[in-house]
């Protein structure tokens, strides 16, 4: 098993967050499965199914069972997961904004499709491997935000000409915060919904 942490940018000055991802198997084989618990930090079931899970896989990896690679997410919400009011978790929604947690994603498509059309030439349909990269690449662009950094429909701008926002000062993103969509000029790595 590889564990692999990845940091979140933190709400405040000498905290850190991180986002721990459990990697079992082999990797290049070309098979992959993502599990994720928890993105509802209040939904505990998720949680134990992932504990039981880890020591499950630890088993086949070592038998030489998994014939691809699987990515657990023990915790995917490490976010709500410190959220705490009168003793209980309230994980589902961000306590600073009021947004749903499971319905924070950016949206890529508009930023891939806006990166193959050139790449297509003639032809009508591009591979698996070019949308692919077109939204890895999309992903790169996001920039990261902290748990209460949220831009609204105040931003001002187009992709072609970003402007400023006036509620999180970004200058030179592609999509809005609300939105997500390219009309535009700020970004964030969330979106209302």
């Amino acid at each position: 098993m590889i564990t692999r942490r990845h940091p979140l940018v933190s709400p405040s000055p000498g905290t850190t967050r991180e986002l721990l991802s459990l990697h079992y198997g082999p990797t290049g084989t070309g098979r992959k499965a993502a599990i994720q618990a928890s993105l509802h930090a209040d939904e505990v079931p998720g949680l134990l199914v992932a504990h039981h899970l880890r020591r499950r896989l630890a088993g086949l990896e070592t038998a030489g069972a998994l014939r691809g690679e699987i990515v657990l997410v023990p915790f995917a919400n490490p976010i709500g997961l410190s959220q705490r009011v009168l003793q209980s978790v309230e994980g589902r929604f961000d306590l600073a904004s009021g947004e749903n947690f499971n319905r924070r994603y950016a949206d890529l498509v508009p930023r891939a499709c806006e990166l193959l059309l050139p790449q297509l030439g003639g032809a009508a349909t591009p591979t698996v491997a070019m949308v692919r990269e077109a939204l890895r690449q999309a992903c790169a662009e996001l920039p990261a935000a902290t748990s209460s950094t949220a831009c609204d429909a105040r931003c001002s701008g187009s992709p072609s000409t970003p402007r400023s926002c006036s509620t999180c000062t970004a200058t030179t993103r592609r999509y809005c915060t609300s939105t997500r969509r390219p009309s535009c000029g700020a970004t964030s790595s969330r979106s209302r919904g």
